[in-house]
């Protein structure tokens, strides 16, 4: 009889935390478009840079009107444009991937040969920076950056004077 109720109990627990456990070990739950680009062309939307290989250092800045200019690192500055859903849908992976719950700083261990890279997001309501050392895990920084570095490095490979291309 003991064994009987003691199975029906634990049947009970675990219907329970079946029941209970999604509620309160829910995935996080995001909300995109919450954050919106500032309304000024002039004002930065993104900027990403950093030092990846010491002693160079590089930024990118990535205007709501879909201007981009990169200054530093190796060759001269540098003036694009991308469309304008690009910098929104860019905003749209930053909300889904986390970034604005990243913390400021991602700390890893020491390397002579990188230094620390960043990507500020500027929206109309506060600015988010977030600084990833070398070698520090963070998903939601890395694929952010990827996305950045790609669709910007791709825009600045043209071969139009003076340093120009074309809207697409």
């Amino acid at each position: 009889m003991k064994r009987f109720f003691a199975g029906r109990i634990l049947a009970v627990c675990f219907l329970l935390m079946l029941v209970l456990l999604p509620s309160t070990a829910s995935a996080r739950r995001v909300t995109i478009g919450l954050r919106h680009l500032p309304r000024s062309p002039n004002a930065a939307a993104i900027v990403f840079g950093g030092s990846p290989i010491i002693p160079v250092s590089f930024s990118v800045t990535i205007y709501p009107n879909g201007e981009v200019r990169k200054t530093g690192g190796f060759g001269p500055p540098v003036k694009v444009l991308i469309s304008t859903q690009t910098v929104g849908a860019m905003l749209k992976l930053a909300e889904a991937d986390g970034f604005f719950s990243l913390p400021a700083t991602l700390p890893a261990g020491p390397n002579v040969d990188n230094g620390p890279t960043f990507i500020t997001i500027h929206t109309t309501t506060g600015t988010k920076k977030v600084t990833h050392e070398p070698h520090a895990k963070a998903s939601a920084f890395d694929e952010l950056w990827a996305v950045l570095n790609d669709v910007t490095s791709a825009s600045m490979n043209c071969s139009s004077p003076p340093n120009t291309c074309p809207p697409k």
